[in-house]
């Protein structure tokens, strides 16, 4: 089966059988919640004006993403005491990375220490091949009167023309001393007076101005410099913790006020902007685009300045050692600086793209999983896959063109950087031949402008990273900072008194919805309505009944007229105490996923246990209620899925009447009950309107029969008014309602016996076919579900299936590398190519290393062969800079390629597979509707790092690693047995980290799949929080919920702290023991 088909309720292909076999879904993240109750229409982003460099996605496209935010945005939520701790870890990261060039600088010493050194030897093997025998205390050089072309007088000037001696070189014969005194071959413990009389040799030899160590003075200073590596590698483990620890710890803090500030800020909107902003788009930035500013403002921001410090300390140390060799170098970095800025642009851009894709997939799959039944009922599974598909396929677009961008951007780098190698060796050797510096100079500074360099390839992601950060937190920010014209969070307006009659007067209202501005829903509407009056509205679908209702809640202002409750304006009234006036019981029961006492108790907070049976009781519940095994205290699920639709009627009525509203609003509040409950309900609910002012819409026009007035509504005006007989007598609009109802009734009663006769005709056989179907659509469509369900059986099913999926959980084997790469079958040969571009890349540093060695050995040439030795490996670094561009692109372009196939495969797959469960399996608490979207956006995600940039990242050090040690071992199996006793280390390093990291998410998946459930309840539906003032109510539930996870993250960010120390510190401990 293809990816974009998909027949309903199919069995698998072959092929996504294996798949679906191998691939585990995993539930241990946090949801990412999207929601809406709210009318479907199409999400449009706020409009505003695009950057010049920046396209259109697609041709006659004009929607424009949001700005993104600014540096003082992002950080806007920062304490004083963060901002101090940001402020010295910054200048503490600024240290760090100047800690790399300085130690370069230390390893440029070293390397003029290892050659003066080498001069010296070579000295004096120079003046034993002269026949000098040895050297004496008292400025006498002792030779052989046989020695050939050697004489006193000769070396005395060139001990005069090269070097200073305080007393005149007496040169004496052999013969004329003792046998008992040293002769020949020289010693090679050079005592300083040897020095003295070798560093003129050295300067004739060499052309520089040498220097002559002995060789306790040699091996003292390689100590000295021993201890300088130590210093850095205990300052770089004390500094990487405290800034990693530091900016991790403040993040984590300002994002969880961020997450916060932005929750309430969305609670508080008006339901005009959640009209126009997908419910799911909007929360799934508490998962998604939260954790992209909290990486960009943690971790990645502090290593950014670490890399900024090594670029500034990089060229200074390069400029002080030898500026001529420093600006020969910094030719190439304009071009460097163009490859950064064009891979930033290319990944902003594209990276935007793919995420708003994938966020509006994210909030289709929402809407579908939301209301699975209603789609699996129309056999819609195959239309909403083709639709979630083609959200996919624009994310893969922009994924692989992001990808190529990067692919084309890093070759180029590395291309420079090589290059850089072959200009620095050249014109260093041509600087050594000429006596204007030295090799050790010639390393320093290369190294420090490459180090330079190389900080601004690797500070393009950080920077990335902090970009993405800005580009995730433009609509964050932009909701936090909206204040809605309707906020319901506003303290000001006028409180209605418990005094106050609650009147209600309509005149000349005109109202449009905002998402169809050229539909008038209501015309020059007016009614008014005295407190004890029942007022019915009725008429055909669409002709404004319910859009008063939300008007009298203010959801809406109007355009035109005037809306008065209790003779105040409804714009002057406060809006938490307009709606604690007002109860309302819409069509649709909403329930909460909590217990059903909670349920009823958030229409009144602090209501006694007394006051919630009164109320259940007034509404017909409390029976069926005290009846369950967990009574009050029991869990009515996602949506109230664990009850009937009548059940689920009774509470909301309960929950209206218990805050003793003065305005009743009843939606077809009877419509989802039984014919014995709708009467005794519709008995309590007139007789709870006494004294109470009552709008009822009714479907059913017997239910409104001894209304006090009837409205009689057609496209938004009204036709007719007046009592159930003065209507009946003109026998206009609502006569026709009536009689053509009745009629409706008499069909139905007629059909419902000859489906009853049909049934016993076809026998039991059929009857469980029936029972289940229509099981499946009662949450949508059954307006006649039973009630009186054995609750005994129902509650022994539920723990079958509970303990089936445990036990197919259990049975699930964890997925290999090898398997997930079944699913990258189709791509074969682009993991093949990305595969040999890795591998390629891999070998390069350490053939870097080898032709590196054989330019320190040009270095130690005599002065006039120096330029004549760099010419070869110069040349073999260009061709470095041509092999590494290559592999760079293959394997990162190829790797994006296969990764964003993967992703949006395991996607669709995944969707598909979803699609098809049975209706059991969404009742499972770990399959909510969060739980179920969280897992098509991260898990996919996360998989595809088994096949993406970071295989490849793997691939390309494994091959680096192996071909470092196996050249290593040839060269000097000691010393890479000594500097591999660190490898263990570094392990446990690593693997106690890993660990820590995993507990850590296993500690806080509960907490966060708890909080994204209960977004997902308040967003979708927000109509009911609104009407029941619980905006704060949820906020504070939710703050309850992710504190635990906030309070661990604080103790695991040191633990990072720790690791990210190590990891800077060792290399510089690794320099200190290779050396010494």
């Amino acid at each position: 089966m293809s990816e974009g088909d998909l027949e309903k309720a199919p069995p698998p292909s072959k092929e996504e059988q294996i798949e679906l076999d191998e691939v585990k879904i995993k539930d241990d993240s946090p949801p990412v919640v999207q929601t809406d109750d709210t009318v479907d229409v199409e999400t449009k982003p706020k409009t505003v004006k695009r950057p010049w460099w920046k396209k259109k996605e697609k041709e006659g496209d004009d929607e424009d993403a949001i700005p993104p935010a600014t540096l003082k945005e992002v950080f806007s939520f920062a304490t004083p005491i963060d901002c101090f701790f940001m402020i010295t870890a910054i200048l503490a990261a600024f240290t760090l990375g100047c800690a790399l060039p300085g130690a370069m600088l230390v390893f440029g010493d070293l390397v003029n220490a290892f050659i003066n050194q080498q001069f010296t030897q070579y000295a004096v093997d120079t003046v034993s091949g002269l026949n000098v025998t040895s050297y004496m205390q008292n400025n006498t050089i002792v030779y052989s009167s046989s020695s050939p072309g050697f004489s006193c007088e000769v070396y005395s000037n060139a001990i005069e023309t090269y070097a200073t001696i305080g007393d005149p070189l007496t040169c004496v014969p052999f013969s004329n001393f003792s046998t008992s005194l040293p002769t020949s071959p020289l010693t090679l413990n050079i005592n300083p007076v040897q020095c003295s009389a070798l560093a003129a040799i050295v300067t004739l030899f060499f052309g520089t101005e040498s220097s002559c160590t002995t060789d306790d003075e040699f091996i003292n200073s390689i100590n000295i410099y021993c201890y300088y590596f130590i210093g850095l590698a205990v300052a770089a483990i004390l500094i990487g913790y405290y800034i990693e620890a530091v900016f991790q710890v403040t993040a984590e803090r300002q994002i969880y006020k961020i997450r916060l500030a932005y929750y309430k800020s969305v609670m508080k909107q008006d339901i005009a902007w959640f009209d126009v902003n997908a419910s799911g788009e909007v929360a799934s930035r508490l998962v998604d685009d939260l954790d992209k500013v909290q990486t960009g403002i943690g971790e990645k921001c502090v290593i950014l300045f670490q890399w900024i410090g090594s670029l500034i300390c990089g060229f200074t140390i390069g400029f002080v050692r030898d500026w001529r060799l420093t600006l020969a170098l910094l030719s190439i970095t304009p071009f460097l600086a163009v490859g950064g800025a064009l891979m930033a642009i290319v990944t902003t851009r594209f990276t935007s793209a793919e995420q708003k894709a994938y966020a509006t997939a994210g909030a289709l799959a929402e809407e579908v999983l939301s209301s699975i039944k209603t789609v699996i009922a129309f056999g819609g599974e195959y239309k909403e896959s083709d639709r979630y598909t083609s959200h996919l396929k624009s994310a893969r677009s922009a994924g692989i063109k992001k990808g190529l961008g990067l692919g084309l951007s890093l070759g180029y780098v590395f291309f420079l950087i090589f290059s850089a190698y072959a200009i620095a060796f050249w014109f260093g050797g041509y600087l050594i031949s000429e006596g204007l510096t030295q090799g050790g100079q010639v390393l320093t500074v290369f190294f420090c402008v490459f180090i330079a360099a190389f900080s601004i390839g690797q500070a393009g992601p950080y920077m990335e990273a902090l970009s993405t950060a800005l580009g995730a937190a433009g609509a964050i920010f932009d909701v936090i900072k909206k204040e809605p014209p309707i906020d319901s969070s506003s303290t000001e307006g006028i409180v209605l008194e418990e005094s106050e009659p609650a009147t209600i007067h309509l005149k000349d209202v005109n109202f449009s919805y905002p998402t169809r501005p050229d539909v008038q829903v209501l015309k020059s509407f007016s009614l008014s309505v005295d407190v004890g009056q029942t007022v019915a509205l009725v008429g055909h679908s669409g002709c404004g009944k319910s859009t008063i209702v939300q008007l009298l809640q203010r959801f809406y202002d109007i355009e035109e007229g005037e809306i008065k409750i209790a003779s105040h304006s409804i714009k002057d009234l406060n809006i938490a105490s307009l709606h604690d006036a007002i109860g309302v019981v819409s069509q649709e029961p909403v329930l909460f996923d909590t217990t059903i006492l909670d349920n009823i108790r958030y229409a009144k907070d602090g209501a006694t246990q007394e006051e919630i049976e009164a109320a259940a009781k007034t509404a017909n519940v409390h029976q069926f209620i005290s009846e369950l095994p967990d009574g009050y205290n029991t869990l009515v699920g996602e949506g109230g899925t664990q009850l009937s639709g009548g059940q689920k009627q009774r509470i909301a009525i309960a929950r209206a009447l218990i805050r003793n509203p003065k305005i009743l609003l009843l939606d077809e509040a009877t419509s989802a009950l039984d014919s014995e409950s709708e009467s005794l309900v519709q008995s309590a609910l007139e007789k709870a309107s006494l004294e109470r002012t009552t709008i009822v819409i009714a479907h059913r026009l017997s239910t409104i029969r001894n209304a006090d007035l009837i409205v009689c509504l057609d496209n938004g005006e009204i036709k007719e008014t007046g009592t159930h007989d003065e209507l009946m007598k003109l026998e206009g609009l609502y006569y026709d309602m009536v009689t053509s109802q009745t009629q409706g009734a008499i069909d139905d009663a007629y059909l419902s016996i000859e489906q009853e006769s049909s049934a016993e005709t076809k026998g039991p056989a059929v009857l469980p076919l029936s029972k289940q179907y229509s099981k499946q659509v009662s949450r949508q469509f059954s307006r006649q579900a039973s009630t009186s369900e054995d609750k005994k059986d129902k509650k022994t099913r539920t723990e079958m299936l509970k303990k089936k999926q445990e036990e197919w959980d259990k049975d699930l084997p964890e997925v290999s590398l090898g398997r997930i790469m079944k699913l990258n079958a189709k791509e074969w040969w682009l993991l093949a190519l990305g595969v040999l571009g890795a591998s390629v890349q891999g070998s390069i540093f350490p053939v870097f290393a080898i032709i590196f060695g054989e330019a320190l050995k040009a270095f130690s040439a005599e002065q006039d062969q120096v330029l004549n030795e760099v010419h070869l490996p110069a040349g073999l670094f260009l061709a470095l800079a041509f092999v590494s561009a290559l592999a760079v692109f293959f394997k990162t372009f190829c790797f994006a390629i296969s990764g964003e196939k993967l992703t949006s495969r395991i996607r669709s797959i995944t969707f598909k597979a979803m699609l098809r469960k049975d209706m059991s399996w969404f009742d499972e608490e770990k399959n909510s509707t969060g739980a179920l979207t969280t897992r098509l956006a991260e898990d996919a995600a996360l998989i595809q790092g088994a096949t993406g940039l970071r295989l490849a990242t793997l691939i390309e050090t494994l091959i680096s690693l192996l071909f470092a040690l196996g050249i290593a071992l040839a060269y000097s199996w000691i010393m890479t047995i000594i500097i591999l006793g660190f490898a263990p280390f570094l392990v446990i390093v690593g693997a106690a980290r890993a660990v820590f990291y995993r507990q850590h998410l296993l500690k806080n998946k509960g907490a966060f799949a708890h909080a994204g459930q209960l977004v997902v309840d308040s967003l979708e539906n927000i109509r009911t929080v609104t009407a029941l003032n619980l905006q704060n109510k949820f906020a504070e539930l939710y703050e309850m919920e992710i504190r635990k996870p906030y309070k661990t993250s604080m103790l695991f960010h040191h633990i990072e702290g720790v690791a990210y120390g190590m990891s800077q510190g060792m290399i510089f401990f690794g320099y200190a023991l290779a050396f010494r």
